[in-house]
């Protein structure tokens, strides 16, 4: 006869570990309360600044009507590219420009409105959920690596290997036909107007209080990610205590030092696995050679980390949108990032001068300013290649 059932079993781990945790912490508090404090400067000064807008933003335009437009105007060009509806480039924008985890935020507000079904869902979190180009080009190529000249070179293999994960994924899943496609382009502008038009009769809020609402739903967003940045922080100082960093760092040297990767580049990549700013400092601060620092600083930004995969998975699981996609895609961009670097790399550093300047970075006004331009410019590309495809469409018929 058994003790307990099986649910009171796990109960009961769960519990143990908690009081372990809380122990640990109570026992080196000199080590834990600077990782917290760690996590809050992080939230505070990158990622507040960086995603915050972005929430305000995105929750107005689905609010008044916008992504509705999106859906029927950008349908030509992202059911080709990705099988997805065209209410997706907001979420790629958005992803591309300020990172994640708002493409996994913005996916699971898509799904509820049912401007997306669940299996599209899956497959648009799992590409849009990116590093953002500020930071590469501002905190890891300037603030960790000091060579500006290479944040290019690390936005160029990031988004490529994104790209090619994206178009993988859509065949994954049946083609779907585009019938906004169909429609000449007079015909397709009026019929996304009025997709805006009854989707702002349906929400007929006064603009202060979609604002007001916008405010309060991205500011309780922006929370949860920075606990789950705080949280995560303290974990890894607790694992790199007890040692188990360390364990990591070994397994994957099985894999990596027989390619002829650096012993010192291990410890950091483990560490990445779970958090990927804390790795791709430690990577920068090794003294592997610059090539491997690169390759494995894409590898990171093409993982993300399990902290970010957290994130994610806190907003779609509410959703009901599976994680499997996610999941493999991530795997799928780290490989992907990494070649692309290693082979870009390999033609382009012999020609970049690799001294080590010092650049102090941009404010956080300016990355904001700089992030929402180059949202402007990705939801105007998609326009303009939408506005082509139904020109090629009406001068063939």
């Amino acid at each position: 006869m058994h003790l307990l059932p099986k649910q009171g079993w796990t109960s009961l781990l769960r519990l143990t570990l908690l009081l372990c945790l809380a122990a640990i912490m109570m026992l080196h508090p000199q080590q834990i309360f600077p990782a917290a404090k760690r996590g809050i400067d992080t939230w505070w000064q990158v990622v507040f600044p960086g995603l915050f807008p972005f929430f305000v933003i995105s929750e107005l335009m689905i609010q008044l009507g916008v992504v509705h437009f999106l859906s029927i105007f950008l349908e030509p060009v992202m059911r080709p590219l990705f099988n997805v509806p065209g209410a997706g480039a907001l979420v790629v924008a958005a992803g591309y420009t300020s990172g994640a985890p708002i493409g996994g935020i913005l996916t699971s507000q898509l799904h509820r409105q049912n401007l997306i079904d669940r299996e599209e869902a899956a497959r648009l979190v799992a590409f849009t959920n990116n590093a953002s180009p500020l930071f590469m080009l501002s905190s890891v190529a300037v603030g960790f690596l000091h060579l500006p000249q290479v944040g290019w070179l690390l936005a160029l293999s990031h988004y490529s290997a994104n790209i090619i994960t994206g178009v993988f994924l859509k065949y994954l899943s049946p083609p779907k036909t585009a019938p906004a496609a169909g429609y000449p382009l007079r015909t397709l502008f009026r019929l996304a107007v009025s997709h805006m038009e009854k989707a702002r009769q349906a929400n007929h809020k006064p603009f202060g209080h979609l604002l007001g609402d916008a405010t309060k739903k991205a500011m309780q967003n922006i929370l949860v990610v920075g606990g789950f940045i705080i949280v995560f922080s303290v974990l890894i100082e607790i694992l790199t205590l007890l040692g188990f960093v360390k364990i990591a760092g070994a397994a994957i040297g099985y894999f990596l030092i027989p390619l002829g990767f650096a012993p010192d580049l291990l410890v950091p990549l483990a560490s990445g696995l779970l958090e990927m700013t804390i790795g791709i400092k430690m990577v920068s601060e090794s003294n592997a050679p610059f090539l491997q620092q690169l390759v494995c600083t894409s590898l990171l930004l093409g993982w993300a980390g399990v902290a970010v995969h957290a994130q994610v998975a806190a907003f779609t699981s509410e959703a009901g949108i599976p994680f499997g996609p996610y999941f493999l895609a991530r795997g799928l961009q780290a490989c992907l990032s990494g070649i692309i670097t290693f082979i870009a790399g390999l033609s382009v550093l012999p020609f970049l001068s690799l001294e080590v300047i010092q650049v102090r970075p941009p404010s956080a006004w300016t990355l904001v300013l700089q992030s929402v331009k180059t949202m402007a410019a990705i939801l105007g590309l998609l326009s303009c290649m939408s506005l082509m495809a139904v020109l090629r469409r009406s001068i063939r018929t």
